[in-house]
Order: structure tokens, then C-alpha cells, then sequence
């Protein structure tokens, strides 16, 4: 995140690397080690400053609130663009 103490990452499935709806995105604290998922069935997450996370899901970029302190979601995913050609 903007902090610069908070990394976001997508976690995938071994089995299905190349499949990414089944994975989740991970935000984890540099400082404390701590790490907590935060949205299921994505990944591509960005953090956008100062209280957004945007991630594809099933080819559809969506954004919901984010609170960078707690590491938490903030209401519910909302779709901004659907249908981009995420591949590359």
C-alpha cells in the first residue's frame, strides 16, 4: 500500500496456475508480519490511495474500500470496468 509498510499479493492454487479464480489477495504488514486475506476469488489487486483496493475477478476489475491501518475491507465490491483483456 501507499505506506509503504503494507505488500498486497495474490495467492493461486499450485494445481491450476494459470487459473485465478479460485485465488485470493493477501495483505501483509512489513512491520508486524501480519497478514490477513482480504478478497477471496481474486487477484491484480492494487492499493489506490488513500482508501481503495481495485482487483480483477473473473474478468471484471472491481473496487471496494480499504482501510490500510487494519488491513481490512471496507463495504462491498463494486464493478468499474467489465470485460478488459487481463492477460498481459
Amino acid at each position: 500500500a501507499a505506506d509503504g509498510e503494507t505488500m498486497l499479493y495474490t495467492v493461486g492454487a499450485v494445481d491450476s496456475p494459470n487459473n485465478y479464480d479460485g485465488a485470493f489477495i493477501v495483505a501483509r504488514s512489513l512491520s508486524t508480519g501480519t497478514a490477513r486475506t482480504v478478497v477471496e476469488q481474486a487477484n491484480m489487486a492494487r492499493f489506490v490511495g488513500p482508501d481503495r483496493l481495485v482487483f480483477m475477478r473473473q474478468g471484471t476489475l472491481l473496487s471496494v474500500g480499504f482501510d490500510p491501518d487494519t488491513l481490512e475491507i471496507v463495504g462491498e465490491p463494486g464493478p468499474v470496468l467489465s470485460g478488459p483483456d487481463s492477460s498481459g
